[in-house]
Parts: structure tokens; C-alpha cells; sequence
């Protein structure tokens, strides 16, 4: 996953935007986005570096946010009750203008949904299709779902964590969906749609 995001996001002026991830591991994303400012959050990472704020992401969050981010991962606890509370939780620090991605939300099989794996954070995506909520996803390396601020917005007000909906019925819809695009064209999307909304000054 690494190798993708920073192929996805490498058209944007990194070098000016702050970049927070939720579930560092072991640094192989976090040690190779060259942006600004660089936070990661993580119950038990892999390595040291004081960027780290070592804990829940819940813990992190219910402090009184100091720093405002223009770009978020989401790839800690794949629960989804729990990512429904981490997408509230980026909203609070989500710049106007900034995206969100979340990884894991195309288990490419059963085997995938385990706590080991993916998981059911595929519910917050399905959640999305099922209110018209838009999003832009590669299914590729399980999946990568993009989410602009006033999408996030919406979600934060209104995700439900009693969604549910099978792992069946949710690729049967998601082969459907209109917002499903491979890496280079994401890649597009994601570059234009962060000039739209962070013109140059």
C-alpha cells in the first residue's frame, strides 16, 4: 500500500501539507511521505521515531486537537465501529481542502474479513453507496478509498454503526459503482481535485 499512496498523492506540494496516519506498524508508509509535517498514531509501533504519539487512536483523538492535517490515513484498527469513530476523529482535524484515505475497504475475499486482515471496515464504504455518499476508490492491494472534506463532513455527522450488509452483497454493489477507478486514474482524480479545492493562493 505504500508504494500506491505515495504514487496517488505524488503530484501534490507535499513538501507544504501536513500528513497524519492512523496505524504506522512498522513505517513503511509513514517513513516515505516526504510531507511538511509528519504525525503518526499507533497502539504498539514497530520502531521509534518522536513523530509517534503512541496509543489508541480514540485516546489521540479526545485530546483538544492542536494540529490540522491536509492529508489523513486511516489503516488502524479495521473494525468498523472503530473506523467509523476514526473518520469522525479526522474530520476534527481535516483542513478545508484536505483528503482522506482509507485502506483495507476491498477485502478481496472472505478470508480477508478476519481481525487478521481487512476485517468489516468495508461496511463504512458500503454505508456511503447505501446514502449516495461519494467517495473514490482502487481495489487494488485491498482496496483504497479517497474522501474530500465536505464528504467527510457528511459522514461524520451521519455514519451509522449499526450498518451492516454482507460481504456478498457489498462487492455485488461495488462492481457497479461509478467511482471504482485503477491506480493511475485515481492518481488523476486526485491531483485535480486538490487543485479545485487548494488553488494557488
Amino acid at each position: 500500500m505504500s508504494s500506491i499512496l505515495r504514487n496517488i498523492i505524488s503530484e501534490l506540494p507535499l513538501d507544504q501539507l501536513a500528513y497524519l496516519e492512523l496505524g504506522v506498524l512498522s513505517g513503511h508508509c509513514f517513513n516515505n511521505i516526504p510531507a511538511r509535517k509528519m504525525v503518526g498514531v499507533d497502539i504498539q509501533p514497530r520502531f521509534q521515531d518522536p513523530r509517534i504519539w503512541i496509543g489508541r487512536t480514540d485516546a489521540y483523538f479526545a485530546q483538544p486537537p492542536t494540529d490540522r492535517f491536509d492529508l489523513i490515513l486511516i489503516d488502524a484498527c479495521h473494525e468498523y465501529k472503530q473506523t467509523c469513530r476514526d473518520l469522525r476523529g479526522s474530520n476534527q482535524v481535516l483542513q478545508p481542502g484536505g483528503l482522506v484515505f482509507c485502506h483495507d475497504m476491498a477485502p478481496p475475499s472472505k478470508n480477508h474479513i478476519s481481525p487478521n486482515y481487512c476485517w468489516d471496515t468495508y461496511r463504512a464504504a458500503a454505508w456511503c453507496m447505501a446514502n449516495n455518499i461519494s467517495f473514490w476508490m482502487t481495489v487494488e492491494d485491498f482496496g483504497l478509498t479517497v474522501f474530500p472534506k465536505e464528504t467527510m463532513e457528511i459522514i461524520a455527522a451521519n455514519i451509522d454503526e449499526e450498518y451492516t450488509i454482507s460481504y456478498e452483497d457489498y462487492w455485488a454493489q461495488l462492481r457497479e459503482h461509478p467511482s471504482i477507478y485503477l491506480i493511475e486514474e485515481l492518481k488523476r482524480i486526485v491531483t485535480t481535485q486538490w487543485q479545485v479545492r487548494n488553488p494557488p493562493v
